[in-house]
């Protein structure tokens, strides 16, 4: 599954970090926390990331005063995911101005999270589809993709570039015979991410 994927929480509360790293449990993401503005602004200059969770009120500045300033020295950020509780309306809708991507309101019910998370970076649950249903779709459309299969043998990868199978990872095999090992072993788990 993808594992390249990191995530920046920015929130001051330990437990609402751990609550978002366990509803992302097997997104198989990497994950950065940290409790304030200041410090989310600081990985967000020298860090990369692929997608912030950013709780709208933080010790010292808030996520709208973060996001100003990230706009403000012209600094490029990732898709930002708001956390609010009620009654930040105001608060919201200026961040959505300011460039964030989506929001959440607290209590935060993990499926709109995993929901919001993987529709950000572009990963799609394709487990309801048989692996050579996904390979025809994706030649049938010429379109550029990863792959991500995970079967009782391990999991590996496919990257198809305008529509062709340019690599296959899988148990260290070789193209063909990694290929020949996934067309034999029914996968329980398939995740599609789009190149853009």
């Amino acid at each position: 599954m993808p594992n390249s994927k990191t995530i920046l929480i920015i929130d001051d509360d330990p437990i609402s970090q751990q609550l978002y790293v366990a509803a992302l449990t097997g997104v198989n993401l990497s994950f950065h926390s940290c409790s304030t503005a200041d410090a989310g602004y600081h990985e967000l200059c020298h860090e990369n990331y692929d997608a912030v969770l950013l709780d709208l009120i933080l010790p010292g500045a808030n996520g709208t005063e973060l996001l100003q300033a990230l706009n403000k020295e012209k600094i490029k950020y990732p898709p930002v995911i708001l956390i609010s509780g009620n009654g930040q309306e105001r608060l919201i809708k200026e961040c959505l101005s300011l460039g964030a991507a989506e929001y959440l309101r607290k209590p935060i019910r993990t499926s709109f999270l995993r929901l919001l998370v993987k529709e950000v970076l572009n990963i799609q649950d394709a487990s309801d589809k048989t692996l050579p249903e996904i390979m025809k779709l994706l030649e049938r459309d010429k379109r550029s993709a990863k792959v991500w299969v995970k079967t009782e043998l391990g999991q590996g990868v496919l990257s198809y570039e305008a529509g062709h199978l340019s690599a296959v990872k899988y148990l260290d095999l070789t193209k063909s015979d990694a290929m020949t090992k996934l067309s034999q072993t029914e996968p329980f788990k398939i995740e599609l991410e789009y190149k853009s």
